[in-house]
């Protein structure tokens, strides 16, 4: 059990890296235990996605944004631009998640191209 919430804009109060402080971010929802062989020995980001210990804010083993603080590692995090509302950011998650799953088709081509081959 736990607080739900994974899509959220917020503003880092506390950071190791003091220039984080006072930026507003928004975060990859997945945390690797960063112990195991897939966080030892591949990409940070293998590591977010496919880490056996990992947990996942307001999903599993983490308290989401519906809490009144949230905690995630500095790694996890990505600025916003002044220039888009928090509205907006708040969806930079959901697009994120589905990204990878484009990408990692390349063979995929739109139906109109398919017809031509």
């Amino acid at each position: 059990r736990g607080v739900l919430g994974h899509e959220f804009v917020g503003i880092v109060e506390q950071a190791d890296e003091t220039d984080w402080v006072g930026k507003r971010v928004v975060g990859e929802i997945n945390v690797p235990c960063r112990d195991c062989d897939t966080c030892t020995k591949g990409s940070i980001d293998a590591a977010r996605n496919h880490c056996p210990n990992r947990r996942c804010l307001g999903i599993v083993g983490k308290d989401g944004c519906m809490a009144e603080r949230i905690t995630l590692p500095i790694l996890n995090l990505h600025p916003v631009p002044d220039a888009i509302p928090d509205k907006i950011a708040v969806f930079a998650e959901p697009p994120a998640c589905a990204w990878p799953c484009q990408t990692d088709h390349t063979a995929t081509l739109p139906t109109s191209a398919r017809r031509q081959q």
